[in-house]
This record gives structure tokens, C-alpha cells and sequence, in this order.
């Protein structure tokens, strides 16, 4: 079963809480961890869709505005990101972006 819109061609990125659905930008690379809770790297931003209810929020980044730029999740940028992995241990998640740089969100 797949995820119920990806568009590659979207503009932009929409955190659609009532339709529970969302508009994916480039979405890259994709991993659910074991609360099944589904990570996408899509355009300059981290994704987080929760599998039971579909809601799908944007956790790092911001919808076309790319940079690379450490802080919180609500300050960060990404110039590409290309890869997610979660470590189950200590819930970090891992971002491979732009140039190899690995991306931590804690």
C-alpha cells in the first residue's frame, strides 16, 4: 500500500490535517521506524506521517527555502536531503543532505 498522494511536481508543501492529504515534494528516500511512524526527505524538508491516522506534519526544514542551517526543527534548513535513518536507541534521526553532510535531529 502506498503512501496517498505523492507529487513529485508539487510546489511547495502542505501539512493537510483534515484530508490527511499530504503533497509530498520530491520525496527521496522514505523509512518507518518501529512506531510506525513513516520519515520522508522531501525537497528542503523532513516529513513525518503517522501511519495510522495519515497525518502527515513537516518535523525539520522549511517548504521551498533550502540552506544549511543547524538549530531546532523549526530552525533548520536543508540544502537536499537524500536520506533518513532513525536510531532506535536514542530516537535521533539521521539526514544525509547536500555535499554529504549527515544532518542530526535529536
Amino acid at each position: 500500500q502506498g503512501l496517498p498522494v505523492v507529487n513529485e511536481e508539487a510546489v511547495g508543501l502542505i501539512d493537510d490535517r483534515a484530508s490527511r492529504m499530504p503533497v509530498l515534494s520530491s520525496p527521496d528516500s522514505k523509512r518507518v521506524d518501529d512506531r510506525q511512524t513513516l520519515y520522508i526527505a522531501s525537497a528542503y524538508s523532513i516529513r513525518k506521517m503517522d501511519l495510522a491516522s495519515l497525518q502527515t506534519t513537516t518535523m525539520a526544514g522549511t517548504a521551498n527555502k533550502q540552506g544549511l542551517r543547524d538549530g531546532s526543527p523549526a530552525r533548520a534548513l536543508f540544502m537536499g536531503p537524500r536520506d533518513v535513518a532513525m536510531d532506535l536507541m536514542t530516537r535521533n534521526l539521521y539526514i544525509a543532505d547536500y555535499q554529504n553532510r549527515i544532518r542530526v535531529i535529536e
